[in-house]
This record gives structure tokens, sequence and C-alpha cells, in this order.
């Protein structure tokens, strides 16, 4: 008896612990940087990724501390014509930023090293 009270605590603080996460993460701006929390989550931060879409757009934007990098977004316009954007390197502890508008499926982002 006591074994099962003691699973259900736990249980209990898991769903509390992941309610309040869930409230911190909504309380987040749209466009929530990737890694932005790494070192009060006991990591070495080198890079940031911003990235997302909205009805019609899609971005990537990345910065790497040390090394060379870009961004590239990728999507469709309503009419299925294929685009792309491309930061090109940049160089280390600069953002590499790539948008698209008018693309609204098959919407993808990347980061590279260059």
């Amino acid at each position: 008896m006591l074994r099962g009270n003691k699973w259900r605590v736990h249980g209990v603080v898991l769903t509390a612990a992941l309610a309040i996460g869930s409230g911190v993460a909504a309380a987040a701006p749209a466009f929530a940087t990737d890694n932005m929390d790494c070192n009060w989550l006991g990591f070495n931060c080198r890079a940031f990724w911003d990235h997302g879409y909205g009805s019609s757009n899609v971005w990537s934007n990345y910065k790497h501390l040390d090394n060379k990098h870009a961004a590239s977004s990728f999507g469709n316009t309503p009419e299925g014509v294929r685009r792309k954007s491309d930061s090109g390197c940049k160089p280390a502890s600069s953002w590499a930023n790539s948008k698209l508008e008018g693309v609204t499926s098959k919407r993808e982002v990347y980061y590279r090293s260059c």
C-alpha cells in the first residue's frame, strides 16, 4: 500500500512540474530561440537557432560563437513553386538570417557549418 502511494506522489510531482513547465513555455515569445536557456540547464552554449513559420512565411536564423555558419529556408508558394532563401556563410558570433515570404506549404529550415 505504501509503495503505491509513493508512486502516486511522484506522479503528482511530475504532473505539477510538467504543468509549470508548460506555463513557462506558453509565456515564451512566438519565435523562441533554441538553446537560449542552456546555461541555466547546465550546458555550454555555443550556438543559437531561431526558426519557425507563419501562415505564409518561414525563417531560420542561426548564430555560432566559434565557427562560420549559414542558415537556409525552403517552401512552396500556393502555386506549387519551390523557393529557397540562403544567408550565405557568416563569420563566427554573427547571425545568419534566412526568411521567405509567400510560402504556404512544404516549409523547411536548416543551419550548417561553412
